[in-house]
């Protein structure tokens, strides 16, 4: 990530992206996915989101990216 100059958008929500059982007990919860990105393009969208969603039939939650994270305030409240 370092050697391309790359930086990861900060993840929204619940903070592990992937979990595995084994139809056990014991749980274990990774955060393995990322989105990553330039500084420069940070700075052209500084209201980009990354919302964490949940998934009920995969062991990966989604995470969506809202570059427009204002626009998307504003459509969830008009029902959009």
């Amino acid at each position: 990530m370092l050697d391309c100059c790359l930086v990861d958008i900060p993840l929204e929500g619940y903070p592990f992206t992937w979990f595995h059982s084994k139809g056990t007990l014991i749980v274990v919860e990774e955060w393995l996915d990322y989105a990553l990105t330039t500084k420069d393009w940070l700075d052209l969208h500084p209201d980009v989101e990354l919302k964490n969603t949940l998934a009920s039939m995969s062991d990966h939650s989604p995470i969506i990216l809202y570059v427009d994270a204002q626009r998307h305030v504003e459509e969830t409240k008009i029902g959009i």
